[in-house]
């Protein structure tokens, strides 16, 4: 990768960083869609893998698929730079994967809240009000197993 490559790349990490951060619907589809194109890139450093597979671990869909790529990338990260290294480098690669595995705790915890109400919708413990559905993700129009975990 030419130094060139690698600026964009930083940029653009750097961009998604703090779109997601702002947390708010617009700049979460901004920092989602450059998530997607780094992941794109073969030769992405693992930090930006890693961040990139976080951002979408808060999207809409396939949050649990990406939380558990960046554990396993982190842990990736672990192997090649934990042993043997500085501890700084111990330190930073054992805090990305904190990151990741909160990311995870997150999802997951947000998959078992949309369960919980699929079941109550299905029980008939839960009425939706006119105009509330529980959503899932469709790829080509085809109902997929991707569930959204917005309610509107």
């Amino acid at each position: 990768m030419n130094l060139q490559n690698e600026k964009a790349m930083a940029n653009f990490h750097d961009q998604m960083m703090e779109l997601a951060y702002k947390n708010i619907s617009k700049s979460a589809k901004e920092a989602s869609d450059i998530a997607h194109m780094l992941l794109e890139h073969v030769r992405l450093p693992l930090l930006f893998r890693v961040h990139a597979h976080i951002v979408l671990a808060s999207g809409k869909t396939d949050y649990l698929f990406h939380a558990k790529q960046a554990i396993r990338v982190a842990e990736i990260g672990r192997e090649i730079y934990g042993p043997g290294k500085t501890e700084e480098s111990k330190a930073a690669v054992e805090d990305l994967l904190w990151q990741a595995n909160e990311a995870l705790r997150r999802a997951e915890r947000d998959m078992k809240i949309l369960e919980d109400l699929e079941k109550r919708v299905k029980d008939r413990k839960l009425k939706l009000k006119k105009g509330e559905k529980i959503l899932y993700g469709k790829v080509n129009g085809e109902l997929t197993p991707r569930r959204q975990r917005m309610i509107y």
